[in-house]
């Protein structure tokens, strides 16, 4: 689980950031988890990674557990923060699917992904009723719930009650390959 300190360290920043008068997306997960090089150099520390983030993704049970022992408590520790503008998901999940064809991934069903999303989102409106929660996407297509020829249905949500797991999709664009600038709408 998430450690009481960690908890303690996110609570200050986001304490700085309210006073700074700044509110933050708070970013979950990003594409990256199951990147097959991560630079680091280090090949059985990356293929530990991914597994344990593979099975994350894929194993409702493994979600569950990232849910009861991480997610909620966050939620928990920051519910009605003044700083919080929303919880995301996830940062470009489809990056890991078939859809992107991004080289380099380990991919994984978009059901899967879908069904994590549904499954986080909805543990944090179940905990927050007041929290919004997005989903950074890499192209508008894939916010929507017709994905690709995959629409979602009750058999990809994996039983979460769609009315607790509405998000809000946010298209990432980036005004420059060579700037790195990145407006989020």
């Amino acid at each position: 689980g998430i450690s009481e300190k960690a908890l303690d360290n996110l609570a200050l920043a986001m304490d700085i950031a309210a006073a700074k008068g700044v509110v933050v997306s708070l970013c979950l997960w990003a594409h990256g988890m199951l990147c097959i090089d991560d630079g680091d150099g280090g090949t059985i520390q990356a293929k530990n990674r991914i597994r344990r983030n593979q099975l994350l993704l894929t194993d409702s049970v493994a979600t569950q557990r990232y849910i009861d022992n991480a997610l909620i408590p966050m939620v928990t520790r920051l519910k009605n923060h003044t700083a919080i503008l929303c919880w995301e998901i996830f940062n470009e999940p489809e990056g890991m699917t078939e859809f992107a064809h991004w080289s380099n991934f380990v991919h994984v069903d978009i059901s899967d992904i879908q069904r994590f999303v549904n499954m986080c989102a909805g543990a944090i409106h179940r905990t927050d009723p007041k929290a919004k929660v997005s989903n950074g996407t890499w192209r508008l297509a894939y916010v929507s719930d017709y994905n690709g020829g995959i629409k979602q249905t009750e058999e990809t949500l994996h039983g979460t009650q769609r009315h607790q797991s509405k998000l809000f999709g946010r298209q990432h664009y980036r005004g420059s390959r060579r700037t790195g600038s990145e407006i989020r709408v």
